[in-house]
């Protein structure tokens, strides 16, 4: 028996070995020359090979369809997929103090996951000032109260004449004033005639004083009443609008509004925010953890960075163009994100977008492709091309990947999927057209959706099987091949 063994053959010997142990359906001799067919049935040529699943499988056979194509019209951009910043979230500490990390790194997290506490004697401090506040603005509420209470007694009127009764007593002071000033004037004149100063001069003088002085003091009572009215006014609005900054102060800390963190605990009567004694943080949005920048238990100032979470299915493509290109893109055309190669996932569509900045000394520019849709190796590093079609408007032209052509001799060879029998192979001499490096034309032989060897050809062409000059032969599972029919 002639055998040809393949060059990944020998790359696994415990597996061959193993199959060739288990193989019973074909007969080995130790020495002497395979009997030879009978002379009246000669081998007829075939161009088929039989590749049953053993073989795919130690050969590393895959396969790739031919599909329609605008090769040479479509530009090719390498690139890798990154996490865009809208799907990053970071956790930072608000207030210094010591961390305790309730999630690990790579933990998916939920919409209100608990993710780490903080223990701060800056939110002790900033409690007190809340209490201390709310304390100010029940002092200023009853200084008010009876502010308000001389207030409405100063503007109040007794006798329905439409003057307040604070008004109403200057008035009246004011008048005595100028009845006591009358009289001292008219003994004045009086005394200027006589030439003498009586004693009821003396008395009225004094009298004007007294009045004048009772009026002084009764428009300092009244605009010391009116003052310490409005000032009670203004210290018990202060002092709300400080209890209230705090307020929302304690919920942007806390994650809880200001009505929850007026409500009472569980004992009925104590405020809640009088028994968080430590801040805890959630989740604002699902994601996954990818990074954790502090260890458990320490310290961390205020503003620094504790976690950040990612959403790793919203991911896109940076690719890189020349800067000659950039007149042939444009943002919004369509454009393929072609996977890596050992994926048989279907490429990504998505829309093209233009960078905002190009590389001077590469004379390159950024292009972002949005994909429509994800597959499961689409992640974040992983690198892959962009296809963005130029002119569509030819027709496409059926091809195959480039590495599913292979030189045999002088003639290029493909190897198609029998489509009536997956474990079969038809080898073809293509007619090939234009090429792009990585797809060509075919012109003739295969049809939209054929299945061609794309990994394993090389082996296939060694073994120089299919050949029409050729006898039949078959596939061993070990990967060898054994020209003719016999077993």
């Amino acid at each position: 028996m002639e055998r040809l063994t393949l060059a990944r053959g020998f790359a696994r010997p415990v597996a061959i070995l193993s199959a060739v142990l288990c193989l019973a359906g074909c007969n080995r001799r130790d020495s002497g020359p395979a009997t030879a067919a009978p002379a009246d049935e000669p081998a007829e040529p075939s161009n088929r090979v039989a590749i049953p699943e053993p073989v795919r499988r130690n050969l590393g056979i895959s396969f790739a369809r031919a599909e329609m194509r605008h090769v040479g019209r479509t530009l090719r951009m390498p690139g890798r997929f990154e996490i865009p910043p809208e799907a990053r979230r970071e956790y930072h500490a608000p207030l210094a103090g010591t961390v305790e990390l309730l999630v690990r790194q790579y933990d998916r997290v939920e919409t209100g996951t608990l993710l780490y506490r903080l223990d701060s004697t800056e939110w002790r401090r900033i409690k007190q000032d809340y209490a201390q506040t709310l304390a100010e603005a029940r002092t200023a509420s009853v200084t008010l109260e009876s502010a308000e209470i001389w207030h409405g007694h100063l503007h109040k009127d007794p006798s329905g004449s439409g003057i307040a009764a604070g008004s109403q007593r200057i008035e009246s002071l004011r008048a005595a004033a100028l009845a006591a000033a009358d009289r001292v004037r008219q003994l004045e004149r009086a005394s200027a005639a006589v030439g003498v100063q009586t004693p009821e001069m003396a008395e009225a003088r004094n009298r004007l004083a007294e009045v004048q002085a009772d009026l002084a003091q009764a428009i300092i009572d009244f605009a010391s009443l009116e003052a310490n009215y409005h000032a009670a006014e203004v210290t018990l609005e202060s002092a709300g609008t400080k209890a209230r900054l705090l307020l929302n102060t304690m919920a942007s800390f806390t994650g809880l509004s200001p009505a929850e963190l007026e409500q009472t605990a569980e004992d009925g009567v104590t405020p809640r925010w009088q028994t968080l004694n430590q801040l805890e943080f959630r989740a604002a949005g699902e994601g996954v953890v990818d990074r954790v920048a502090l260890t458990n238990g320490a310290y961390a100032e205020a503003a620094a960075l504790v976690l950040s979470t990612v959403v790793p299915d919203q991911v896109r493509f940076r690719a890189v163009a020349l800067q000659s290109d950039s007149s042939r893109l444009r943002d919004g055309m369509k454009a393929m994100i072609v996977p890596p190669a050992g994926h048989g996932d279907a490429p990504l569509t998505g829309t093209l977008h233009m960078g905002l900045e190009a590389d001077p000394d590469e004379r390159t520019m950024d292009v972002i492709v949005t994909p429509h849709a994800l597959a499961r190796w689409a992640r974040a590093g992983v690198t892959a091309h962009a296809e963005a079609v130029l002119d569509e408007t030819e027709e496409p032209q059926l091809a195959v990947p480039r590495a599913a052509v292979i030189q045999d001799g002088l003639a290029m060879v493909i190897f198609r999927r029998n489509p009536d029998n997956p474990d079969e192979v038809i080898r073809l001499e293509a007619d090939l057209g234009i090429d792009d490096g990585r797809w060509v034309v075919v012109e003739s032989g295969l049809r939209e959706g054929d299945e061609v060897v794309l990994d394993g050809i090389y082996e296939l062409k060694l073994s120089g099987s299919g050949k029409g000059a050729a006898a039949g032969g078959h596939f061993h599972a070990d990967g060898t091949f054994h020209a003719g029919n016999e077993h």
